[in-house]
Parts: structure tokens; sequence; C-alpha cells
């Protein structure tokens, strides 16, 4: 499982409230890859 949706799940377990923002934000929901925003401070999984 991705990072992201391990923070996610622990969190929504938790009944925390959160926002996912920035650019792994964005490319997380992407449409396609060609709509992601590439960085070199977080390789994808």
């Amino acid at each position: 499982m991705d990072p992201l949706a391990s923070l996610a799940s622990a969190l929504s377990a938790g009944g925390v409230r959160y926002l996912v923002i920035g650019v792994w934000g964005a490319n997380y929901y992407a449409p396609s890859g060609s709509a992601m925003f590439p960085t070199l401070d977080v390789r994808p999984p």
C-alpha cells in the first residue's frame, strides 16, 4: 500500500478529518500520468 493510502486509512479509522494539499495531493488525484507534476522529493511506489 502506498504511504498516502496508509496515512489516509489511519486518519479515517481514527475519525480525523483531513485535506490533502500540495503536489502530492494533486498527483494522487490526477486523471492520468500526463497530468502529474513530477518532483524529486517523492518517488512513486
